[in-house]
């Protein structure tokens, strides 16, 4: 089951809401979840401070899936870049400019 979180404001602060976040979800049933890119935190697109790394690693505890749609261009830095491009499509975590 797919649940698109449709919110305003960030719903991702840290990996303790995502973990209260994954935790609801999966007693639902959730396998995978669409959140916006203004739903997680911007220090999540900052990856020296680490919490992209410890969201990510909650979703592989839960073993859900992250689809983040927005507009990823403003965030600087080849690495970010780097980031996204090389998980653009992959199966755990996946950037989109738009839903396909």
């Amino acid at each position: 089951m797919v649940a698109e979180i449709i919110e305003e404001g960030i719903v991702i602060k840290s990996s303790a809401s995502c973990t209260q976040m994954l935790t609801v979800l999966h007693f639902q049933g959730v396998q995978e979840i669409i959140l916006r890119e203004e739903n997680v935190t911007d220090d999540f697109y900052d990856l020296q401070n680490g919490i992209a790394a410890e969201i990510l690693e909650e979703f592989v505890e839960y073993r859900m899936s992250l689809t983040i749609v927005g507009e990823f261009n403003k965030y600087k830095g080849q690495t970010i870049s780097d980031f996204i491009d090389y998980n653009g499509q992959q199966k755990q975590l996946s950037f989109h400019t738009a839903l396909d």
